[in-house]
């Protein structure tokens, strides 16, 4: 699966991605930029920067690496953040039931008229 698009990736997300690399030939980094960012063609963006495609192409793989472990740590965070999410949603829940027990109750015993309507207004926000 191919995670960089050629033509759609930002020059800061390709510096990122290839400081997690050993890519350290200027050309080749130009030209990976060339093609990442603009879409021109792999072969064309070799040529323009005098290096042989077969290199090109064999540091695209290396990016490609780099990217799907990027993207798998980007699962596994979002995975992290929805069971948060998810726990807070079951909390924010409870606390609603219990605003409304209490209200219920002061309702029910005829108490503080006020702060039965700041409890209500904090149910209904």
């Amino acid at each position: 699966m191919n995670y960089l698009l050629p033509g759609f990736e930002s020059a800061k997300r390709l510096t990122l991605i290839l400081s997690l690399t050993r890519i350290s030939s200027p050309d080749v980094i130009s030209a990976l930029t060339l093609h990442y960012t603009t879409s021109l063609p792999a072969e064309r963006a070799a040529a323009r920067h005098q290096i042989e495609l077969s290199n090109l192409v064999r540091n695209q793989k290396k990016l490609e690496k780099v990217a799907a472990t990027i993207e798998s740590i980007k699962a596994i965070d979002w995975e992290k953040h929805q069971a948060k999410l998810t726990a807070a949603e079951a909390r924010v829940t409870e606390l609603e039931a219990l605003i409304e027990r209490a209200s219920n109750y002061l309702n029910a015993i005829g108490m503080n008229e006020e702060l039965e309507a700041e409890l209500f207004s904090a149910i209904n926000k």
